[in-house]
């Protein structure tokens, strides 16, 4: 059936190892999100194209759910060797317009803020090799040229498929992304808001480009409430595979961000004020995921008023709050 989306899987340099680009034929070719620039995810999306009698120069336009490289970095390419308008919502635009500004910016934010947390550490710890490792992939973005993007608003109608999907704002992952409902037939296409896995919340600022950092796990929870009061039971997520059971995924995910929130609590309730040795508590490995999902249940707690966040330019720290007897 036309209405249908054609799952293209593509490869990505970053921790999810895959990205969904997923292609429309009617009523003309169109891609929901695209991966990021390299030369394994271009001829994975070329194939995935022919395998479906394509081209990239039919493709017409691509939609972007959020500014994150893995699902825009590639439309720029694709916009300059098909001619493809790229369509981005009106949260996205300062950040497609400004792509250098923006990536820069947020290096900046999460080199600054991980140093802060974790304080000195040696020239070959992970810290500082995950932080070298932030430069290298400048080109997984191709600048996308200014006449062919082009603007649509949260509450908007997108025919996808021969079928209008309903624009929705969906923060708290990304301060940018957005999903698409379908609403007749009670599917979405879920971006980075619901996966197989627990999406993460990234650092992002409250004003684009400039600005405090968001406290981006609070924001994701009030999305998940907006995404669960929806009537949906299909998803087509960024990530791996469709969604047969939405509504429990939901569920049980909200519910292991409760239960990681409060084990936190109870090792700062009982002396660990230093994040260095709280991650070590929470987790056994180093990732860039697990450091900012941290963050999050810190802030969850903040906003709780169980935990004090204590910041200095050189260093973060916390403590539990003392309760009035």
């Amino acid at each position: 059936m036309n209405n249908i989306p054609i799952r293209i899987e593509l490869p990505t340099i970053y921790g999810m190892k895959t990205v969904n680009s997923f292609l429309f034929k009617e009523p003309e070719p169109i891609l929901i999100d695209c991966g990021e620039n390299t030369p394994e995810s271009w001829d994975a999306l070329t194939k995935g194209l022919a395998e479906n009698g394509l081209t990239i120069s039919d493709i017409k336009k691509v939609y972007i759910t959020h500014t994150h490289t893995d699902h825009v970095g590639m439309a720029g390419r694709i916009a300059i060797e098909g001619g493809a308008e790229i369509w981005v919502s009106e949260k996205s635009i300062d950040y497609v317009l400004n792509p250098h500004i923006y990536n820069k910016t947020i290096r900046k934010l999460t080199i600054d803020t991980t140093t802060k947390l974790f304080g000195e550490v040696s020239p070959d710890s992970p810290i500082n090799k995950f932080a070298a490792s932030m430069g290298k992939h400048k080109d997984a973005w191709v600048d996308i040229p200014e006449h062919l993007i082009k603007t649509y608003n949260v509450g908007d109608k997108l025919n996808f498929g021969n079928e209008n999907w309903k624009v929705i704002f969906m923060p708290g992952h990304s301060n940018t992304q957005t999903i698409y409902l379908q609403e007749e037939t009670k599917k979405i296409l879920s971006a980075d808001m619901l996966l197989t896995v627990t999406p993460t919340p990234f650092y992002e600022l409250s004003k684009g480009l400039t600005g405090d950092r968001i406290k981006g796990l609070p924001i994701m929870l009030q999305s998940y409430e907006a995404l669960n009061n929806l009537d949906f039971s299909l998803a087509y997520p960024g990530h791996y595979e469709t969604i047969e059971n939405p509504k429990e995924i939901i569920s049980g995910q909200v519910a292991h961000i409760h239960k990681r929130k409060i084990q936190c609590f109870d090792f700062i309730k009982n002396g660990t004020t230093n994040y260095q040795d709280l991650y070590q508590r929470m987790y056994n490995r180093f990732t860039f995921t697990a450091i900012t999902m941290l963050v999050g249940y810190l802030d969850l707690l903040v906003e709780e008023g169980k935990i004090h966040w204590i910041e200095d330019e050189k260093s973060i720290r916390f403590e539990a709050v003392k309760l009035m007897c």
